[in-house]
């Protein structure tokens, strides 16, 4: 675990601070704190070119993550966050769903929300499938994933992958911030 603790470090350290203009400003967060106010699904930053070309040491590391995926869902979830975002890898949208999908079987609790935004997203050379989406965004419910009780919420609310139900969208939204808040205390 250290080892895989180091290396997802090392790989984090990679990454080169890009300045952002105020148009690429994120959204205000909303009352659970870190979730957009602009009906988007919360978890998943949105893909953007990579900063830098991989060096030679950045391609050992991420040959190191992608051995490390088969068993370590941090590494699989890693490698995922990656393919999302076009860091130090070409951006490829099913790869993502691939260590996603990789990281749920090797029981992530985070990984099930993310792969519902791609799927309810769809994107290039990643089809949408919003009947997996909602599964998933159950399937981190069910794990009281705090962002994956807001997506359903929203799913709710909006009647987009469910029939429209405001009482149900309000539980679940009762509920994300309920799973949230051992995490603000903590903070404190």
């Amino acid at each position: 675990r250290r080892v895989m603790l180091g290396l997802i470090l090392a790989l984090c350290s990679l990454s080169s601070p890009v300045s952002a203009s105020a148009a690429d400003a994120p959204p205000l967060p909303d009352l659970l704190g870190d979730e957009p106010t602009d009906g988007t699904a919360a978890g998943m930053a949105q893909p953007s070119p990579p900063a830098v070309e991989p060096t030679q040491d950045d391609r050992a590391l991420l040959e190191q993550l992608r051995r490390a995926a088969a068993r370590d869902p941090v590494s699989a979830e890693k490698l995922a966050d990656m393919y999302t975002t076009g860091l130090k890898v070409e951006l490829d949208l099913r790869q993502a769903a691939r260590y996603l999908r990789e990281a749920c079987k090797l029981g992530s609790v985070t990984a099930p929300n993310k792969l519902g935004v791609l799927l309810a997203r769809g994107g290039p050379g990643l089809v949408r499938d919003p009947v997996e989406a909602l599964e998933r965004f159950r399937e981190g419910a069910r794990a009281k994933d705090s962002r994956a009780l807001y997506n359903l919420g929203q799913q709710y609310r909006s009647g987009e992958l469910v029939e429209r139900d405001e009482a149900q969208a309000y539980q679940l939204f009762r509920q994300a911030a309920e799973a949230k808040l051992p995490d603000a205390l903590t903070n404190v």
